[in-house]
């Protein structure tokens, strides 16, 4: 990711696009405990947004798993997007719509 002094205006502004929307979706939704990374990729003329929130979820290991691994405590969670919304901008950057709806999840 490249240092914010060597972004050009134009990434600057679509940084802080996206950072305005990802405020907006953790404002509703709420920041989940075990959040990992986010991402938020606009569409090419800035009007739609895909957010993406990745978090760490633990596994469900069959019988018998410990005995065939010789550290089980790296094997305990795994990484996933566990929300994702694909939104609707206004000219200045706020959610008009998503889908699914963004609704408090996390407090």
């Amino acid at each position: 990711m490249a240092n914010v002094a060597t972004l050009t205006p134009d990434e600057r502004k679509t940084r802080s696009r996206e950072d305005a929307v990802l405020d907006q979706v953790f404002e509703r939704l709420g920041r989940p405990k075990a959040l990992e990374r986010t991402t938020v990729t606009l569409c090419k003329h800035g009007c739609h947004a895909r957010v993406n929130i990745w978090c760490r979820v633990p596994i469900e290991k069959p019988a018998g798993y410990f005995a065939a691994v010789r550290n089980p405590d790296m094997f305990d969670s795994r990484v996933l997007i566990t929300d994702t919304f694909y939104c609707q901008l206004s000219s200045e950057g706020g959610i008009i719509t998503s889908t699914p709806t963004i609704e408090e999840k996390y407090s």
